[in-house]
């Protein structure tokens, strides 16, 4: 079964699918490790990886194709991609989405900022008109090789506009046959609530910045809410625990006493697969 096929049986499935956030090839490996059925590659927590930097549109589509096989080749879930704005107009759409089905990902969300676009929490978004966002959804529709490949839109306009814009927008991406729809932050559960007048399913946001729910997810599935992205919870993780070992490793010059526990040497080798790749050489030695 293709991974766009396996998503697509996943999200017909009853419940919601709480989706976190790759960093890089290790943590795609840690999120099947730890059960999650889809994964998600942000374009937040990708930036921080590759870039170092805030996402704030620096991050190219060739980049982050490029990094969406790694994450698809290292995890063997189900990927969805943030694919920003599709990197231009209608037509840029169209190629965002052959170079993303070519990765084996399984779907992607385009949102609705001009270009370059600042993450959802930032201040200063802009939009492009809702007629043009209406094109680039039917462009994405018509370049899809896989019909099973899922194409989110997402509007960032609650910020820009308020909640009744973005619930128009919304609307009428769903109109244009987007197959599910989302909104950015800030997006609280009462807008969800206020949502029921979009009949196809809804993808949110759940993180720590106080503009998006945090609760269990399930308790948003009666929203018509399918997939719950955790989009900075892995990055932030890596920031606290690494910044904490190194800390303590340069006040004392030692390993030892660290004031968090470390993967052991075996468990560490284990998540990298090492022992499928020690049978694969012993299969094909001559």
């Amino acid at each position: 079964m293709s991974m766009p096929a396996r998503l697509k049986k996943l999200l017909q499935e009853p419940g919601i699918r709480l989706t976190p956030s790759t960093t890089d090839a290790l943590t795609a490996r840690l999120i099947a490790e730890a059960g999650f059925e889809i994964a998600y590659m942000g374009g937040n927590a990708t930036t921080a990886s590759r870039l170092g930097t805030p996402d704030v549109g620096l991050i190219t589509m060739t980049e982050m194709a490029d990094h969406a096989a790694r994450i698809v080749d290292a995890t063997g879930l189900p990927v969805i991609v943030d694919a920003d704005t599709g990197y231009g107009n209608a037509l840029n759409v169209q190629r965002t989405v052959r170079t993303f089905e070519a990765t084996g990902a399984a779907g992607l969300h385009i949102e609705d900022q001009i270009s370059p676009k600042k993450c959802g929490h930032f201040a200063g978004k802009q939009l492009i008109s809702c007629n043009e966002m209406v094109g680039k959804v039917k462009a994405a529709l018509d370049e899809r090789s896989d019909p099973d490949f899922l194409i989110i839109a997402r509007t960032d306009a609650i910020a820009v506009d308020g909640f009744d814009a973005a619930l128009d927008r919304l609307a009428a991406y769903e109109e244009a046959g987007a197959d599910m729809v989302m909104f950015g932050p800030p997006c609280q559960e009462d807008d969800l609530k206020k949502a029921g007048k979009l009949s196809i399913p809804l993808a949110c946001v759940m993180d720590t910045s106080g503009n998006t729910p945090l609760i269990p997810a399930t308790e948003l599935e009666p929203y018509g809410v399918k997939i719950a992205i955790l989009p900075t919870a892995v990055p932030m993780a890596v920031i606290a625990s690494v910044r904490a070992l190194l800390s303590n490793v340069r006040k004392t010059g030692t390993l030892k006493n660290i004031p968090l526990e470390l993967a052991s040497f075996e468990d560490y080798n284990k998540v990298l697969g090492l022992a499928d790749i020690q049978s694969l050489e012993t299969r094909y030695r001559t």
